[in-house]
């Protein structure tokens, strides 16, 4: 039986071991199963800090869930192409590879080592790598802004976003902080997990490289053009380009609609 205290005050920097202390005591018996569900700050009080806990336990183990095991073998293997490595289409590769389908991540920036540098040289020199810069590369614009987990949503799937992030490398504690964050430099390096992730597990991924054209067959889509000329059968395609992106692809055709009725 897991039980759960709330509203546990402890002030900022206090040991975190008091809350296990807590649920020992009030189980009289070993705690075999330890887990924090939430951590908010209360700043009511600017002298007084501190903060808030919801925590669960129980005297039995509990296994925990691997969100990375494959969700069942299938004899599907649809070829589908990915536009775009930022958030969306990383973990669109991840969930498709555990169906046991066919991922193709194409990206026309570079991998989040050289973005980096890039990104450094460009805020040294002033010369911009129109490929290759804050927007566009590995990781996508959210890389290097410190990696805020912000939603207004209460969809179940968040809290399996959350547990793939620490599956990665993100720290532990975005699972239950009031407004979590990863961190630019943890971000850096939960992004090149995934990458090595998709890769090992039978995916593919193409830097430097975008999609042209999109060729389709009796309504169906058949393959797709590189931007170096090459033509890539697929079955599907996945549009993760990104807001921003998706707002400056619009917006020229709007225009246009609105001049001409005007």
């Amino acid at each position: 039986m897991i039980e759960r205290l709330s509203g546990i005050s402890l002030p900022v920097g206090a040991d975190e071991e008091k809350l296990f202390a807590l649920a020992q005591k009030k189980l009289r018996a070993p705690v075999k199963y330890f887990k924090i569900l939430k951590k908010s700050l209360d700043a009511r009080d600017k002298n007084k800090l501190r903060w808030i806990y919801s925590v669960e336990f129980s005297s039995q183990a509990q296994a925990e869930i691997d969100v990375l095991a494959p969700l069942g073998k299938t004899s599907q293997k649809a070829r589908v192409v990915i536009v775009g490595a930022g958030p969306a289409g990383l973990f669109c590769a991840v969930r498709l590879l555990q169906w046991g389908l066919q991922a193709i991540l194409l990206e026309r920036g570079a991998p989040v080592e050289e973005r980096e540098k890039d990104i450094q040289s460009f805020f040294k020199t002033g010369v911009l790598n129109t490929q290759s810069n804050v927007q566009f590369g590995e990781g996508g614009a959210g890389t290097f802004s410190d990696g805020k987990l912000n939603t207004q949503t209460n969809n179940l799937e968040n809290a399996e976003v959350l547990q793939l992030f620490v599956s990665f490398g993100a720290p532990r504690e975005i699972l239950y902080l009031n407004k979590p964050h990863i961190g630019s430099d943890n971000l850096k390096k939960v992004v090149k997990n995934m990458r090595e992730y998709i890769l090992a597990n039978g995916g593919q991924i193409l830097f430097r490289t975008a999609m042209t054209d999109i060729k389709t067959k009796d309504g169906t889509v058949v393959s797709v053009t590189l931007s170096n000329g090459q033509t890539l059968p697929a079955d599907a395609v996945v549009l993760a380009i990104g807001l921003a992106i998706l707002l400056l692809t619009l917006i020229p055709p709007v225009l246009s609609m609105i001049a001409a009725i005007l």
